[in-house]
């Protein structure tokens, strides 16, 4: 089956051209979370969001027998983490931001582990088009339920010269749905 480049034309243009990797929001917000943030904000977060992924969704099957045939049926789904990585400003407020986060879920100083509801948060990534720069207008986002970081990734420290610091934290999430 052959086909012709106007055709090809006409799936870029009527899909409003081809998604850009560098073109994305994040959104997590800080207003509503249990311990101090005011030294950082949402939107700064997402300023600063170097990198990020869209999740992805694997179904867990498990083998069954039907006569003779070996068939696979479902049972649930597994998600991966995200990881975000930010750009590190002098004042370390990202790391910060995180790590404080992190102690609110279990104080290290006194053992206390608090519940999943009081530090959790749902956060949005959004692929944006060429013409369009909120969220609300953005053709395709994802929601991440119950999110939380589980890793504050080490920060690499160098000799190399003007080399600039990555701040990245690892999300865990109960489920994600397109929104």
């Amino acid at each position: 089956m052959s086909y012709s480049i106007e055709e090809l034309k006409g799936l870029f243009s009527g899909s409003g051209g081809i998604a850009r990797t560098n073109r994305y929001r994040i959104v997590i917000p800080t207003e509503g979370l249990d311990f101090d943030t005011s030294y950082i904000s949402g939107n700064n977060l997402d300023l600063l969001c170097k990198s990020t992924s869209m999740p992805g969704r694997q179904m867990l099957t498990f083998d069954r027998m039907v006569g003779p045939f070996l068939e696979k049926v479902a049972y649930g789904y597994a998600v991966d983490d995200v990881t975000m990585t930010f750009i590190g400003l002098n004042d370390y407020a990202v790391r910060r931001f995180f790590g404080d986060w992190h102690n609110y879920i279990f104080d290290q100083e006194s053992g206390v582990l608090k519940y999943k509801d009081s530090y959790t948060t749902d956060i949005t990534i959004a692929s944006l088009t060429q013409n369009t720069d909120t969220i609300s207008e953005s053709n395709y986002k994802i929601k991440l339920y119950d999110a939380f970081p589980t890793q504050l990734l080490n920060v690499e420290l160098s000799n190399d010269l003007n080399a600039t610091v990555d701040i990245s934290a690892t999300f865990s999430y109960t489920r994600w749905n397109q929104i």
